[in-house]
């Protein structure tokens, strides 16, 4: 499967799986329902990563400085990319932060 492929599988994964959480919630409760949002939990936690490996393999670049989910930066050109949550600024080229937001360093 070619990477553009796999990107669109990726999104389409993603309508599903809110969809599924729209119909979860027509359910009524119980222990089955629990699982099942559990189950829907995790494919969430395995499509974000798919998202992200998929996002690295085209060339984007991930922000470091969040947690889970990854983040993916927006480019500025140039090699330069901007995180869209904190700021952050990254230089593909120099591997390293440039016009970092200093209120987000860990």
């Amino acid at each position: 499967m070619d990477i553009k492929a796999l990107g669109e599988t990726i999104v389409l994964v993603g309508s599903a799986i809110s969809t599924l959480k729209q119909v979860m919630d027509l359910l009524p409760d119980g222990s089955k329902k629990a699982e099942a949002q559990s189950d829907l939990e995790q494919a969430e936690r395995q499509l974000s990563i798919a998202e992200a490996q998929t996002a690295e393999a085209l060339g984007y670049q991930l922000c470091r400085k969040h947690g889970f989910p990854p983040v993916i930066m927006d480019s500025k050109g140039n090699g330069i990319w901007v995180c869209p949550e904190c700021g952050d600024e990254v230089d593909e080229f120099e591997g390293g932060f440039v016009g970092s937001n200093p209120m987000h360093r860990s």
